[in-house]
């Protein structure tokens, strides 16, 4: 925390105050920072609700409640956020089921109440209000694929769900949408009764409390059909500015991309990104993972929707996937905050709280560690100044060590820079950038984190360090030409070479598998198969859009069929042309 604080005091003054802020029109704006806060773990405000809290229990409730959010909203506010997403709210089951702890909420007995161990509908509605007066919108998380074990339902109204058959067969759509996650209960959103419970319900929260968004539970899990006509009909009656989240456990863009579109989705939690992140900045990974997972944003339809975290309460806190290296931890928090979309927070992590699997990575928030600059707040306050995650996405270098990527905008540019390697590399600019001058550098690595003027002389990027560089333009016109051909140049497909000098046994194939449809989206068997030309190499051509990375491996297929994959790091390849890859085994 000492070498954090020492490198804070770098960190450019803070502007003069502002006029309060004017709410915008929906979550998830280029500027808003969701946080996400699980009730029970963040702050108890009123004891007088605590039913058998054991704080030395990891599986107990620890007595958190929405007084105890109202309470720290000076603290929000003050680190940038926009949006509060609440865990399950509604009256839940309280008793643990075989050892697993009910605190999270997500094990619901009742959809239209409020938990009375964390307050009423008074107090959420309060809470609502307090928000709106400053500017902040207020997100619940929905549950609508199950109901807790004892819920009312299951006696009242039996034929509302499914039979209750466990998901054994994880590639099986049927079984991931009609069997039971966990042995929860799992409603039947195709019974029209089901339905309108489950609408009323959202509605009724709209309504009542004010809210402004759901965080959508366990996507993968529900019916496409459904969530379509929900959103639809949520949209049309509340408003097209009202926010649908939806959580999907993809780690494949492809697959989250076509999640979004149809279930009608606002925005997605980017698990492809975050999957690399964790990958490069905790595990050793080469940057070429972050690469080629924002090369693929050309399959969405506005990847500056997706919602990018590091960390949540299902996965390992990131601080603990790395080692418990916060310098680790404040490279990975730049790129987030450097990259398109809107970034999320979850309760604790911008204190570096640590937690491996569930239940430990659901401790309490560590509200002794909140005093002092936070790296969290500084990279905040610069997006909300200066908006570095807009515009046109050009990848300026990618090899083993060293990733650059810049986003073009009409009014200057935003560059980020990732250098794993041992060894300091200079920083590649195009010739436009390379005429411009640079107004902040941001940096995060081994000697600490800061946000300041750029260095003097050659841009370099230090030795296992990121590094931002924003550029401003007193005229958009350079700028926008730049953005203009850029987003052309990217339309336009190219044919890449792709050669191996590899002797095959008798009947075997060599096949290039990859990210993306142009190599199979890591299926060998649609991959891109080569074929030996008259000098003996196995030769074959991918169609890419230029600027696009390709990250891909070897696949040997025997003659009896036999797959042996390539070991190693995926290869990547920026496309700049219709060049030649030379492939290796």
């Amino acid at each position: 925390m000492i070498a954090l604080l020492a490198a804070l005091a770098c960190v450019r003054p803070p502007p003069p105050p502002a006029p309060p802020p004017t709410p915008s029109l929906r979550p998830g704006a280029d500027t808003d920072l969701v946080y996400f806060v699980l009730v029970d773990r963040f702050a108890n405000g009123d004891p007088s609700n605590d039913q058998h809290i054991d704080l030395a229990d990891p599986q107990a409730f620890h007595g958190g409640d929405l007084q105890g959010v109202l309470d720290h909203l000076d603290y929000l506010s003050d680190l940038g956020v926009g949006t509060v997403w609440l865990s399950p709210i509604f009256e839940m089951r309280t008793e643990p089921f075989h050892g697993w702890g009910a605190f999270h909420g997500y094990w619901v007995r009742d959809l239209t109440r409020v938990e009375p161990r964390f307050g009423d509908l008074a107090l959420l509605q309060q809470l609502g209000q307090a928000l709106d007066a400053r500017g902040m919108r207020l997100v619940l998380d929905m549950v609508w694929n199950h109901v807790g074990f004892d819920a009312p339902l299951r006696q009242t109204h039996p034929d509302w769900f499914h039979p209750d058959h466990p998901i054994e067969d994880w590639d099986d759509p049927d079984q991931l949408e009609n069997h039971t996650v966990h042995g929860l209960p799992d409603l039947a959103q195709e019974n029209p009764e089901v339905y309108d419970h489950l609408r009323d319900a959202s509605l009724y929260w709209a309504r009542e409390a004010g809210v402004d968004g759901y965080r959508v539970d366990a996507v993968r899990h529900l019916p496409s059909a459904f969530l379509r006509q929900i959103s639809d009909e949520l949209h049309a009656t509340l408003g097209e500015d009202f926010w649908l989240l939806g959580e999907d456990f993809q780690g494949d863009a492809l697959s989250l991309a076509e999640s979004q579109r149809a279930g009608g989705f606002d925005a997605m939690f980017d698990f492809p990104l975050r999957y690399a992140m964790v990958d490069v900045y905790c595990h050793g990974r080469g940057p070429g993972r972050l690469a080629s997972v924002l090369s693929a944003d050309r399959f969405y339809d506005d990847p500056g929707q997706l919602v990018t975290f590091l960390d949540n309460h299902d996965l390992p806190r990131v601080t603990t996937e790395c080692g418990g290296a916060r310098w680790r931890v404040d490279q990975a928090l730049l790129f987030q905050f450097l990259t398109r979309g809107t970034p999320a927070m979850t309760w604790g992590s911008e204190l570096y709280l640590e937690g491996g699997e569930e239940p430990e990575n659901r401790r309490d928030m560590p509200w002794a560690q909140a005093e002092g600059p936070s790296w969290v707040a500084a990279l905040q306050r610069l997006r909300q100044e200066q908006h570095p995650g807009e515009g046109v996405p050009w990848i300026l270098a990618v090899d083993d060590t060293l990733f650059a990527t810049v986003r073009v905008q009409s009014h200057g540019a935003s560059l980020v820079a990732v250098n794993t390697g041992e060894a300091a590399r200079a920083l590649p600019l195009s010739p436009e950038l390379e005429a411009a001058e640079p107004v902040s550098w941001l940096e995060a690595g081994p000697e600490g984190a800061r946000i300041g003027a750029p260095p003097a002389g050659a841009l370099m990027v230090p030795p296992q360090t990121t590094v931002g560089v924003l550029y401003r333009s007193d005229t958009s016109t350079g700028f926008h030409a730049i953005a203009s051909a850029r987003r052309e140049a990217a339309r336009q497909p190219t044919e890449v070479t792709l050669r191996a000098d590899l002797a095959l046994d008798d009947g075997e194939r060599l096949v290039v598998v990859g990210a993306g449809p142009e190599l199979g989206n890591w299926d060998p068997a649609r991959g891109v198969e080569l074929h030996t030309d008259e000098g003996g190499a196995q030769v074959g051509a991918v169609s890419a859009p230029m600027n696009a990375v390709l990250a891909f491996k070897l696949v040997r297929v025997s003659a009896d069929g036999a797959v042996t994959w390539q070991e190693g790091e995926d290869r990547v390849h920026l496309v700049q042309g219709s060049d030649t890859v030379a492939l290796r085994w």
